[in-house]
């Protein structure tokens, strides 16, 4: 029992470290709960989302995939999340499937991966047809918000990206991706101030969030302030 219990103890600290986005302590976590239980699912697929969190896309899709080797189907979409975060468009259109017979939630989240997906190979029509199925599915879902907001700004539809982006936040204020995206559309629309402002909101609930770090040091070597954007800079280091 006593290692069970051990394991058990280190997978929820684990959980609370994600949780409250200290994602260097929960790989610490995960990797010492792996060492004594190495075919743990549920910790393969955390060690996944937590690598994810920190940017790390590649180590993300290896622990997903283990995780879902070992049995745990949930990873499966999150495993498209990665592919997308390394640009790898045609392994997500030939691997993830939008299936009728499963959740509503899984299916958006399908659509959604598809119709980036799409955007991404350059298939603009099948992508903003998977993207309004998505959109059919779950109208409200983060994900289908944010991909819409994503695609609306890279048509230069900065105001209809920033509706889009307000309507994520007052569903998931506690989303580090939405106020991601929010300090990016404030960038596009030259408003230093509100995008530094959100980085930093983004980092407040994800402390260690690279993207949200680097975004804010790009933004201070811009503004000159090198000493200030060198300080941060170490902070992102492991």
């Amino acid at each position: 029992c006593e290692p069970t219990k051990k394991t058990e103890v280190l997978f929820a600290s684990a959980k609370e470290a994600y949780e409250h986005g200290k994602h260097r302590s929960a790989v610490v976590h995960l990797k010492s709960l792996l060492q004594k239980q190495p075919n743990d699912s549920a910790a393969r697929y955390l060690l996944g989302l937590t690598f994810q969190s920190l940017g790390d896309h590649q180590a993300a899709e290896i622990e997903l995939r283990k995780a879902i080797e070992l049995g745990f189907e949930p990873a499966r979409f999150k495993v498209g999340k990665a592919l997308l975060g390394m640009g790898q468009y045609q392994k997500i259109l030939d691997e993830i499937r939008v299936d009728p017979k499963s959740a509503p939630d899984l299916q958006a989240e399908a659509a959604t991966l598809r119709a980036l997906a799409f955007f991404g190979v350059g298939r603009i029509p099948e992508g903003r047809r998977s993207l309004a199925e998505a959109d059919a599915i779950r109208p409200d879902s983060l994900d289908v918000l944010l991909a819409q907001a994503g695609v609306a700004a890279t048509e230069n539809k900065l105001e209809e990206a920033s509706v889009l982006t307000e309507r994520a936040l007052a569903g998931s204020p506690k989303s580090t991706e939405v106020w991601l995206m929010k300090g990016d559309i404030a960038q596009a629309r030259k408003d230093e101030k509100a995008a530094f402002l959100a980085y930093e909101k983004g980092i407040e609930l994800s402390p260690d969030n690279i993207p949200a770090r680097l975004a804010v040091v790009s933004m201070l070597i811009g503004a000159h302030k090198y000493d200030e954007a060198r300080k941060r800079l170490d902070d992102v280091r492991p």
